[in-house]
């Protein structure tokens, strides 16, 4: 397994269960395993540097996911809004807009019922967007322009195509306009204790019994030679599964020009994540998103909120995010002190009442959707598995933005497969 992030993991998992008698060996950048599914205790509080919840619309996938955790769990209703102007619309917009007064649901029931024959997610990302009218000036524009930092024409319009793109139906979109609340409501579950790192950690306690891990190493070289594969010029494996991102994969394996060209082609962003622990009682919210460009980051979770364990009492904390374009110089502490500015000008919390700042930068954040990609990323896929023999998997391996429960979905299928056409 190359990486040993959330897909990493779980890829190891699977395989291990399908496969009871195989060697498994784990090969990972970092000093320590994780990727993006990690947590930290500071001053009492618990605080996840990217934050995170479980949910599902398939109920035997979040079963799955839940039973992984043995019971150390809690289910919660969601409170997620929309900062528009000095309004809080409830998420997603599209029944949200109950919340807002008569003339401005009139307003945006207009565009966005229009939208509902004029949409396609084909084109450009601007003009898949931009038959919301009114929703797409206030929100949906200013919103992807602020987390993609691109002009939105030179980008995909199937982003809007992916399970990311909230839908409602034309009944509960009427409903909203005529400001009635939703009947049904939206959950998620989140680790009890310990963070969402809980998850994370519980696979990972069952891999370390019989797997090996190799930690701190950079994936160098893949040479095939024959049916076997030789990494780093020492680990010889029957197969490979990759989780690492194509761009770095393809600079190790001895790939032709056109594949080293579409790798390197692949775009993404980075992101810095600045989290505060925070004396006061906070907010009864637990993530909100911002599309206004006076505030750098595109959302902000109220993550004390997601589990009574997370902070201290009479305590409360916020993890902000802000993406970055890559090549962008960091300067932490600078965006640590514009954060705290922003979220005081908010109203969120008070410079004085601040118990820690800590922030944390992430090189791989966000697949970027930038036109073209999907023929260039399918391009290097299918050289990795047609030609190579190796199966990439998860949001970097195969350089698409999925959640947590999607991954688990897609290496578990992965797996199967894999073991049907090698019983």
């Amino acid at each position: 397994m190359l990486g040993c992030g959330w897909t990493g993991i779980l890829s190891a998992y699977f395989m291990k269960k399908r496969f009871p008698s195989c060697d498994l060996v784990i090969i990972e950048k970092e000093g320590e395993c994780g990727g993006l599914l990690k947590s930290e205790t500071i001053n009492g509080f618990v605080v996840d540097p990217v934050p995170h919840v479980l949910y599902s619309p398939k109920n035997e996938v979040i079963e799955e996911l839940l039973s992984l955790l043995r019971g150390n769990y809690i289910k919660k209703e969601k409170k997620a809004f929309i900062m528009l102007g000095d309004k809080l619309v409830p998420h997603p917009f599209e029944t949200g807009i109950y919340a807002l007064p008569k003339e401005e649901r009139a307003r945006y029931g207009l565009s966005l019922i229009s939208a509902y024959s004029k949409a396609s997610c084909k084109g450009t990302l601007k003009e898949a967007l931009e038959p919301y009218g009114e929703v797409a000036n206030d929100y949906l524009i200013p919103y992807n322009e602020k987390v993609w930092k691109r002009d939105l024409s030179n980008l995909s319009g199937r982003w809007t195509c992916s399970n990311r793109f909230p839908r409602v139906s034309l009944e509960d979109l009427v409903s909203a306009i005529a400001g009635i609340e939703p009947r049904r409501k939206g959950y998620f579950y989140y680790p009890l204790k310990g963070g969402f790192a809980s998850l994370f950690n519980a696979v990972y306690e069952s891999v370390c019994k019989w797997a090996k891990f190799i930690k701190g190493a950079k994936v160098e070289s893949i040479k095939k030679r024959g049916d076997q594969f030789i990494i780093n010029d020492e680990i010889k494996a029957d197969k490979v599964v990759n989780t690492i991102p194509l761009k770095e994969i393809i600079s190790a394996v001895e790939a032709p020009e056109s594949i080293i060209s579409d790798a390197s082609s692949l775009q993404y962003n980075s992101f810095i994540s600045v989290a505060l622990g925070v004396k006061g009682k906070g907010f009864d919210m637990d993530w909100v998103y911002i599309p206004t460009k006076k505030v750098s980051f595109h959302r902000f979770v109220f993550s004390s909120n997601l589990s009574p364990y997370n902070a201290p009492t009479n305590n409360y904390s916020i993890t902000a995010e802000v993406t970055l374009p890559l090549g962008d110089k960091v300067d932490l502490k600078k965006v640590e002190e514009k954060v705290i500015d922003e979220l005081e000008g908010l109203g969120i919390i008070e410079r004085k009442n601040l118990v820690f700042v800590k922030s944390w930068y992430f090189k791989y954040g966000y697949p970027v959707y930038d036109i073209g990609y999907e023929e260039r990323r399918n391009a290097v896929l299918s050289y990795l598995k047609d030609e190579l023999g190796i199966e990439s998997l998860g949001r970097w391996g195969r350089h698409e933005y999925v959640n947590t429960d999607a991954i688990f979905e897609e290496v578990k299928d992965s797996v199967n497969k894999f073991a049907s056409s090698n019983p």
